[in-house]
């Protein structure tokens, strides 16, 4: 289920090191919030909270050897995304105050080093005016003093200057000394809600909040620690929202509205199947999804990515393979780059249909042409319009689920009058266009609907359900709006087919004017930057479209998501990670 009540546990930290304590919890990496007593109300209003000591620094005030740990790791592309953070233990952390302040000084120093070694092309530079030029030798001079100084101090401690790097040695000494610091600033913020039933009392308590799933692992851990617990109940229910890895990504476009209670429908499942058509559609190729796919599943599935970026890449690399689908069907591979290539012959038997040669003989192609003659763009605008109403619909019935689940029954059923008048508008529309048979049936069942509009709304006396029923039926204004907002899944799709065909011809007329040899160069830097770019737009595009039908379009049909949710705390570090089993 992905949608449960938080399990809370009343910790007695009796006897108990807090800052030792704070560490081995975050080491178990388990997703938890330490929750202030005070909002339970009544009697324990009057619990006396924790004050603890300040750190000894802020971690606002260590940037300095966060900027030279940063510089001195030099990560690459691929680096960056994968998790390459140092496991570490508890006694490797035992930093002392003064190496703390001794590093934060060599930092401070380098990036001072470094700064004053910048400063010296523009302190050359002596300008013609003698009276500013004296001024500029005076400045030049103070800062070649101060770099003999810097390089002094920096020789001292082992900085090479050549690759311009603190020292291996040092390096580690900043990582670890950072490290606490940070450990030190999060325990600072959290301890605060550690509380004494009164002033007099030896005992310290804190209420943990945590998903169901991993309380097995946190009674294991205090167990294991010989700290009393207890299962207690909270005055306000705290619900923490979770789904596989899978629809991860998916939970997070719908958790960014707010989270949703055990009484409401969880979307994400909807949400993953919609977007990714949404997604497909608007890159509309299949080179393109195979690249977007390809690129993100092998950092999901070959590298150790980084948890932060594990859903973003999911979410890629499934929208990526339905693009392929989708561009296999209109032979859309880069444009046409396969087109006049072996490929090319073999891409064909996929080919369903070709938009933009209506006289292609293709199956879809072929069946537009023999009933109505309807252009492929026509009839792809019409699909995107059928696939929005699908969305719309499955948001207005998730909202009749809802409402039903909340025990107001009254309210639902007007809800669900609203759908069937909807689709009764809508087949009556097809009605006047198509077969009378559909009209006949369609129009009573509208008739009623629009009548139950005015008697089943919430509006009081004659005059408020009069205006309850105008201000419903003033909403198929904003219906059909939304309905007509999914055509511009096509039409960015179509653009960026444009495109890639344009970016195809482009290095075509560059290779027979530039010679055999000369063009291949030509052809391989067209292609290469000109499709690049192209994916990289439209990538942006295939995001932000979908984000917006979902949030515009779809969500606000049903989401309330005003739930009290599990704010879990942060208790990933920079640069390391403790090791769980020796801490």
């Amino acid at each position: 289920m992905a949608i449960q009540s938080s399990s809370i546990l009343m910790i007695n930290l009796k006897d108990v090191n807090i800052n030792t304590f704070f560490i081995k919890l975050f080491a178990q990496e388990i997703s938890l919030e330490i929750l202030n007593p005070k909002e339970l109300g009544k009697d324990w209003a009057k619990v006396t909270l924790n004050k603890p000591q300040q750190p000894d620094f802020r971690i606002e005030e260590v940037k300095a050897i966060q900027q030279v740990i940063k510089d001195s790791l030099n990560y690459n592309f691929v680096e960056s995304l994968t998790e390459n953070r140092a496991v570490i233990n508890l006694k490797a952390l035992d930093v002392s105050h003064k190496e703390k302040v001794e590093s934060l000084e060599l930092a401070k120093k380098v990036l001072e080093y470094r700064e004053l070694e910048k400063s010296f092309k523009k302190l050359l530079k002596i300008p013609a005016d003698k009276k500013k030029a004296k001024i500029q030798k005076q400045k030049l001079k103070q800062a070649r003093i101060r770099e003999k100084e810097l390089h002094k101090y920096l020789q001292g401690r082992q900085y090479n200057f050549s690759l311009n790097q603190v020292s291996s040695n040092w390096l580690k000494k900043m990582v670890l000394g950072y490290t606490e610091i940070e450990l030190e600033n999060k325990i600072y913020s959290q301890s605060q809600n550690i509380f004494k039933i009164n002033k007099n009392s030896d005992n310290n308590f804190i209420f943990l909040g945590l998903i169901p799933t991993e309380k097995a692992k946190l009674i294991e851990f205090l167990e294991s620690q010989k700290i009393d617990f207890q299962n207690i109940s909270w005055n306000k229910e705290i619900v923490t929202w979770s789904n596989p890895s899978t629809l991860a990504p998916f939970q997070n476009i719908a958790q960014s509205l707010g989270t949703i209670g055990k009484k409401e429908f969880d979307p994400s499942a909807v949400i993953s199947i919609f977007f990714a058509l949404f997604f497909a559609l608007c890159i509309n190729d299949a080179l393109y999804g195979l690249v977007i796919s390809g690129i993100t599943g092998y950092f999901l599935f070959f590298q150790n990515l980084k948890k932060k970026f594990q859903s973003i890449f999911t979410l890629f690399f499934f929208s990526g393979i339905v693009s392929i689908l989708v561009g296999a069907i209109s032979n859309s591979w880069a444009g046409n780059l396969l087109a006049t290539t072996p490929f090319g012959v073999f891409t064909e038997n996929f080919q369903l249909l070709e938009p933009l040669d209506p006289g292609k003989d293709v199956i879809i192609n072929n069946f537009l042409r023999n009933n109505g003659g309807i252009n492929p763009i026509v009839a792809m605008l019409g699909f995107a319009v059928f696939i929005g109403l699908l969305h719309i619909f499955t948001g207005l019935i998730i909202n009749i689920s809802n409402t039903a689940k909340i025990k107001n029954m009254k309210d639902a059923m007007f809800e669900l009058n609203w759908v069937i008048f909807l689709v009764a508008l809508l087949a009556s529309f097809i009605g006047v266009l198509g077969p009378n048979t559909i009209l006949g049936i369609s129009f009573p069942v509208l008739i009623v609907t629009t009548v139950g509009l005015f008697v089943m709304n919430s509006g009081k006396g004659i005059a408020g359900k009069v205006i309850g029923g105008f201000i419903k039926l003033y909403e198929i204004v904003a219906f059909l709006a939304d309905m007509l907002s999914y055509t511009r899944l096509i039409a960015v799709g179509l653009t960026g087919s444009i495109i890639a065909t344009v970016i195809n011809l482009l290095a075509s007329i560059a290779y027979q004017g530039s010679g055999p040899i000369l063009g291949i160069f030509a052809v391989a830097i067209i292609l290469v930057i000109g499709h690049a770019f192209n994916l990289i737009v439209g990538m942006f595009g295939a995001y932000i479209n979908p984000l917006r039908l979902h949030y515009v379009e779809f969500m606000p049909k049903f989401f309330q998501g005003d739930a009290r949710a599990l704010n879990t705390i942060d208790n990933e570090l920079t640069y390391a990670i403790i090791d769980s089993s020796k801490a």
